[in-house]
């Protein structure tokens, strides 16, 4: 019935599109600009494509859009980190770190905003609702027009636009507009000028919902043919037998010769392929570890302050004081037994480790300022100031980078309002073909000086953006050597240097694009000197023919510099944002510092030798995260050797990089960089391992944190939360019985060979144990259901799941007429099934005891 529903729904959506969008594309032929849409990945725009087609339900497509999402965000962030200690008790922060979800993936609880507003809709009202927001954009746009300009359409009120007159090129523009606002509104949060209202959506959630919108518009404007799907299914698959579970598995615990031999036996595409999928698993890896430490942290300092019967960090002196003191008459080993002793430790060191915390965030007058010891435990910046564009501690590179992208940003808005209002001016010469001769002149001539003069003012914004352009590349390559290596071992400097260069180089492309407009502006002008010279009727109609094909060309023009400008405005704010992370990263290691010199200072025997500190500890980060981010940069510099079109763009790289660029290639300089992506790929794996034991170790902290004692901090799950999670894993099961459903159609593929391609991410359950993250979000999905509900889960497995499965080999075609070999390939898939849903009970049974919320 829910398949039903979605392909009934995605009938709709195409009723939608072809009455709203098809029949009012402008017709421009061959002129017509090339649209850019959204800007997700490959692997999140078929799985838009898959939910759009009612192949997987919302849920599912919510996660695995916010899974793969977060890559990107992890390198210019929407949103500052906000696990805060009531997320402790909340649930989804805790669960989604212990399965492998990251925190900002809310694809199966309830209260996800993005999954209430996207995709627990039809696609048809999504599409509905992103044109209604689309028109709105425009009519917005129209207020600020020309009054020549706000005579399209069918008289809306107010100069605005119906939806029914929209053009594709509107939609696009309106949309793609929609999402730079959202980044801009992150950068202001990140900085600390604009703060989150309750109940209000992420900027990042904004920003996806405009990137979805826009992916739907575009699959209904280019079409979504069922071959197209099936490449689209292709790919996915071709993608996911690049790295998987399996391949982490058997690459973990491996020496070096053998990883160095392996290598050497791949060739180069396929080591590039596959050093780009472990990289990004490399990146969720480091990613979980950070959330995974953060968290435990909160429940360590948490914890302490539950053992003394306190709230939380909220509690004054006094409290804290009473607390200890009535807690320690009531639990002394003198008062309550020799066996107390344990207990009374306990206490003590609560004591101490909250006194400790509470001294690190007094102020300079030795006072503890009110919600200061909250702020910092919660992995918050301190509030902001009221006056200026940011907070006043904030980096001045990062200050004036910040600026020059929000100043980008209002000319690239200003670009896009004269692209809305040339479409008009088309329109409305179109609308003067059919006036009388002179009359028509009249009308082309006042639209061109119309158009003349915006594209001058467009001009002037394309320099401004320029300039723009160039102080942030120039403010990042300042915050850079300010930083150091440091900014490598963060996420946000990935490639921040090399985004730098790209910055100039879409900068300069802006200034000859103005120079392209400013051109055009003085061709229009001379025209209308001509054309004003003409009396007979001929020349009269032979001028208006001109002007209004001058006013076409001016349109596509003016629509490709605003996707320009848009394109620019959203590096920089890009930027913009790495930066800002960058620097609050900075300030809380500063502050960091400044509070263990103050520990160390009132307790001295407790100070740690300044030896003992590793080179990658002081800076911040582990030497596993340094070789994570490293060998990213030198996979960009590998790739970039082998496409110097792509090199020359992106200056900043290494010597060695740009001195391939210079040289012509040869036969050695193909061995050479294979032997630098074999090294790499060894790296790779090797930090892999690494950081796996790391993040495996954590999960076992966390849990038993959570666990432990009276169970105060075991996070509380609402049944509508539960009952989303477990709707999420219905909706992948029935996906995956789908799959093999279709696979077992084809008499070419063996019965585990359906199994194998279809469950993968179900059967990487029981590696759960030994790989720390499971390369799949839908693993993931099937690990947050086990530590909400193991018992439920399990029956699920060997219930209704288990019955679908076995009634799959009913489809199976009678591919051999021997009755013997068919009863033979019948019990090989019984046995498989068997195989496959049997130890998954087992195994989840097996961490019952580690499962939370059960």
């Amino acid at each position: 019935a829910e398949a039903a529903r979605r392909r009934a729904s995605a009938a709709d959506a195409d009723s939608i599109g072809s009455s709203l969008l098809k029949l009012t594309r402008p017709k421009t032929g061959d002129q017509a600009p090339r649209l850019e849409w959204s800007s997700l990945s490959s692997k999140a725009r078929r799985t838009v494509h898959q939910w759009f087609s009612g192949h997987i339900g919302g849920r599912h497509c919510s996660m695995l859009l916010e899974h793969d999402a977060a890559i990107s965000l992890f390198i210019s962030p929407l949103d500052p980190d906000e696990v805060r200690l009531s997320d402790l008790r909340g649930g989804g922060v805790v669960l989604n770190a212990l399965s492998g979800l990251s925190a900002e993936v809310r694809g199966g609880w309830e209260s996800g905003w993005l999954h209430a507003e996207v995709f627990s809709k039809p696609p048809a009202q999504v599409l509905e609702e992103a044109l209604f927001a689309a028109t709105a954009d425009t009519s917005a746009s129209f207020a600020d027009a020309p009054d020549a300009c706000r005579r399209q359409g069918d008289g809306a009120a107010g100069g605005g636009v119906k939806r029914e007159a929209l053009t594709v090129d509107q939609v696009n523009l309106s949309l793609r507009r929609r999402a730079m606002q959202a980044q801009a509104q992150g950068l202001l949060t990140l900085l600390g000028k604009a703060e989150a209202r309750k109940g209000a959506p992420r900027c990042s959630e904004e920003f996806l919902r405009s990137q979805v919108w826009l992916e739907l518009a575009r699959l209904q404007v280019e079409g979504h043919t069922p071959e197209a799907f099936q490449d689209s299914r292709r790919e996915a698959a071709s993608e996911k037998s690049i790295w998987d579970d399996h391949r982490v598995l058997s690459q973990l615990g491996k020496p070096e010769a053998e990883l160095m031999s392996e290598s050497k036996k791949m060739s180069l595409d396929a080591l590039k392929t596959q050093n780009r999928s472990i990289e990004a698993y490399l990146m969720r890896l480091v990613r979980q570890r950070d959330q995974l430490k953060h968290i435990a942290k909160l429940a360590e300092e948490c914890d302490s302050y539950l053992i003394l019967g306190l709230e939380g960090p909220d509690a004054t002196d006094e409290e804290v004081k009473k607390a200890y003191r009535t807690l320690a008459r009531k639990e002394h080993p003198d008062k309550a037994g020799v066996d107390n002793k344990e207990r009374f430790q306990e206490i003590q060191q609560a004591y101490s480790a909250v006194l400790r915390r509470r001294m690190s965030s007094r102020g300079p007058d030795g006072q503890l300022g009110a919600g200061a010891e909250a702020a910092a435990l919660l992995g918050q910046a301190p509030a902001p100031k009221e006056e200026g564009l940011v907070e006043d501690d904030v980096a001045p590179s990062t200050k004036e980078a910040a600026g020059s992208a929000a100043e980008a940003r209002t000319a690239a808005d200003a670009m896009a309002v004269f692209a809305h209002s040339s479409f008009a001016l088309r329109l409305r010469s179109a609308e003067a073909r059919a006036f009388p001769k002179r009359a028509s002149l009249r009308e082309m001539q006042t639209l061109t000086r119309i158009s003349a003069g915006q594209l001058r003012q467009g001009a002037h914004h394309l320099r401004s953006i320029r300039d723009c352009a160039m102080r942030v590349a120039a403010c990042t390559e300042t915050a850079l050597a300010e930083y150091g290596d440091w900014a490598d071992t963060l996420m946000a400097g990935a490639g921040l240097k090399d985004r730098a260069g790209i910055m100039k180089n879409v900068g300069e492309s802006c200034a000859t694009t103005a120079e392209h407009l400013e051109k055009m502006s003085e061709q229009d002008e001379a025209t209308l000197l001509k054309i004003e010279r003409a009396t007979s009727e001929v020349d009269i109609a032979a001028g208006a023919r001109l002007l209004a094909d001058s006013l076409a060309r001016t349109a596509l023009v003016v629509r490709c510099a605003a996707d320009e400008a848009i394109g620019t405005a959203t590096a920089a704010l890009e930027i913009g944002c790495s930066l800002a992370v960058l620097d609050r990263a900075h300030r809380a290691q500063q502050a960091e510092r400044e509070a263990e010199k103050a520990r160390q200072a009132e307790s001295p025997r407790q100070a740690r030798p300044a030896g003992n500190v590793p080179a990658a500890a002081a800076r911040g980060a582990t030497p596993e995260a340094e070789s994570a981010l490293e060998t990213r940069g030198q996979s960009e510099e590998g790739d970039a050797a082998d496409r110097p079109d792509k090199a020359e763009s992106a200056p900043g790289k290494t010597d060695s990089a740009s001195d391939s660029d210079k040289s012509p290639r040869s036969a050695g300089d193909g061995d050479d960089a294979k032997v630098q992506q074999a090294s790499l790929r060894v790296r790779h794996l090797q930090c892999m391992g690494s950081l796996n034991e790391e993040v495996l170790a954590l999960q076992t902290k966390l849990r038993q944190l959570i666990g432990r004692g009276d169970s105060a901090l075991l996070p509380t799950v609402a049944t509508s939360e539960k009952g989303g999670v477990f709707d999420l894993v219905a909706q992948l099961l029935q996906a995956s019985l789908a799959e093999a459903a279709k696979l077992a159609a084809d008499a070419a593929i063996s019965s585990r060979q359906v199994l194998e391609k279809s469950f993968s991410f179900a059967l990487a359950l029981e590696h759960a144990q030994t790989v720390a993250l499971p390369s799949e979000a839908n693993t993931q999905a099937l690990k947050l259901a086990a530590l909400l509900d193991v018992d439920l889960l399990c029956e699920i497995i060997d219930g209704p799941f288990k019955r679908r499965l076995l009634g799959i080999e009913k489809s199976r075609p009678a591919m051999l007429r021997e009755r013997e070999r068919m009863q033979q390939v019948n019990m090989e898939f019984s046995d498989a099934a068997r195989d496959l849903t049997a130890p998954l009970p087992r195994s989840l049974q097996a961490r019952r005891s580690a499962s939370i919320g059960a």
